[in-house]
Order: C-alpha cells, then sequence, then structure tokens
C-alpha cells in the first residue's frame, strides 16, 4: 500500500495571498513616511508588528510545505523548499496525536506523528485533501499517544524572530529612501 500525501489549494494560494498583505502594508508604510512631520511611533509598531506577523507566516508556510508518503515499511516525509528527505520505518514511529479544532472557517483536524528521533510532524485536515487516509494508514503503523501544541513552538520563534529582523530592515530602508527624498 503506497498513499502519497495531495496538496490542498489552501496551501498553494496561502503564501500568495500573506505576500499580497505584506505588499499593502509596506505601501502603507510608504505613505506615512512620504508626510512630511514625525509619525508616532505606536504606528510603526503596529506596521512592523503586523508585517512581521505576516511573513512569518509565509515563511512557516513555505518552510513547513511538505509531502508525505506512507508504505507498507514507513513513512517518507519530504519537505519540498530544501527537497530534504527524511524516511521512518514503522519500528521508528513513538506515536500520534488527534485533534479537532475550530475558527472562523469552520472545523477542521489536525494530526502530529512523534518519530524516535523526537521530530513532531504536524498535519492539518486543511492542508492535505486525502487527510482521512494518511491519517488512518499512520494510525495503523502506531499508538495514540498525547504529543501537546508546544511541540512546533521552537521552529514558529525562530522564524518570527527572522521576520522581526527583516521587517526592521525593510522600514529602515523604506526610512532612509524617504528622508533623502529618493
Amino acid at each position: 500500500m503506497n498513499i502519497s500525501s495531495k496538496t490542498n489549494w489552501f496551501s498553494i494560494i496561502l503564501p500568495l495571498f500573506l505576500l499580497s498583505g505584506i505588499g499593502f502594508f509596506i505601501y502603507i508604510m510608504k505613505i506615512v513616511l512620504s508626510k512630511p512631520g514625525k509619525s508616532p511611533i505606536g504606528l510603526y509598531l503596529f506596521i512592523g508588528i503586523f508585517i512581521a506577523l505576516l511573513l512569518t507566516l509565509v515563511l512557516l508556510s513555505i518552510i513547513l510545505n511538505k509531502k508525505i508518503k506512507v508504505t507498507n515499511n514507513g513513512i517518507a516525509v519530504h519537505f519540498l523548499l530544501n527537497n530534504k528527505i527524511l524516511e521512518y520505518k514503522n519500528e521508528q514511529l513513538n506515536g500520534f496525536d488527534e485533534t479537532e479544532n475550530y475558527d472562523k472557517g469552520g472545523k477542521y483536524r489536525s494530526f502530529s506523528f512523534r518519530t524516535s528521533d523526537c521530530n513532531v510532524y504536524l498535519l492539518s485536515s486543511r492542508e492535505f485533501r486525502n487527510f482521512d487516509e494518511l491519517t488512518n494508514a499512520i494510525k495503523s503503523r502506531t499508538q495514540q499517544m498525547e504529543i501537546g501544541f508546544r511541540s512546533n513552538l521552537k521552529i514558529f520563534f525562530k522564524v518570527f524572530l527572522v521576520s522581526i529582523i527583516i521587517t526592521c530592515l525593510i522600514m529602515l530602508i523604506l526610512n532612509l529612501i524617504f528622508e533623502n527624498g529618493y
């Protein structure tokens, strides 16, 4: 039995939508900086934090974009950005956790599984079209365990820090450009 993940349209469109939001806020920043006089620091902080959050979501959606293949022998996780393939045999799967979540878009399910090298992989019903098929195949290879929602926070904070640095540099460059009248 070979099951490959099928990417949902939401995962493809999300980076484009978020990049357009970043472009809009850079445009707003350009308008604010082109006006004479000093703008309040709160405005800069609001725009900067909002751009950093949008940039974090774009980077996470690109970095964590993956394809999963479940075979009789195990699972292969292929990260598309850096073309890295991690393969795990069935014995290397420690457990899984499944949750049902609600937000403004409705109900969706998330599924995470832990491997023997302490990596936790998160799948969402919004991320893959064949979510049920994938999760049922993984469930049959391991037992249920409590994984928790904090398992992937480390990568989020690293990407958020990089996003804040990039946003500060963008704001500094825009400020220098408009102060010098370019």
